[in-house]
């Protein structure tokens, strides 16, 4: 229980922190710690399917973030996102894949980035519509 409480609080904190920064870098940090999973092993952590949503994701937030301000740059963006993935967890990641072992924690920070990425960036998808099927 205390597990699944602690999950929610780091889902919550991690959505509002996105949002509240209004901060690219911070879902292009989200997109390279899901493909840092899937690298570690897409088996346990992060298989193609929800890679490949990711990337979609992580498209359209940047497509939004293009569209409403034509001065973004991405590039600086991204760099600030690979600096603090390299800075707060590369060396994490090395470890595990070195070590081959199976980390429940880095699972569920996992699945919290997928779900955090996916939630903000699929309801950027303009492209789907509902149909009334009655």
């Amino acid at each position: 229980m205390k597990k699944i409480i602690i999950s929610i609080f780091l889902y919550l904190s991690l959505i509002s922190s996105s949002y509240s920064k209004d901060n690219l870098s911070e879902f292009y940090f989200s997109y390279i710690f899901v493909k840092n999973c899937n690298d570690l092993n897409a088996f346990f952590y992060v298989d193609e399917g929800n890679l490949q949503t990711a990337k979609e994701s992580i498209k359209n937030i940047e497509n939004d973030y293009k569209r409403k301000s034509k001065n973004i740059d991405t590039d600086v963006e991204w760099n600030k996102a690979t600096k603090k993935w390299k800075k707060d967890f590369e060396s994490i990641f090395s470890m595990f894949k070195s070590l081959d072992e199976y980390s429940e924690d880095i699972a569920g920070m996992c699945k919290l980035y997928v779900l955090m990425l996916n939630a903000a960036g699929g309801s950027l998808d303009k492209g789907t519509t509902i149909e009334k099927d009655f």
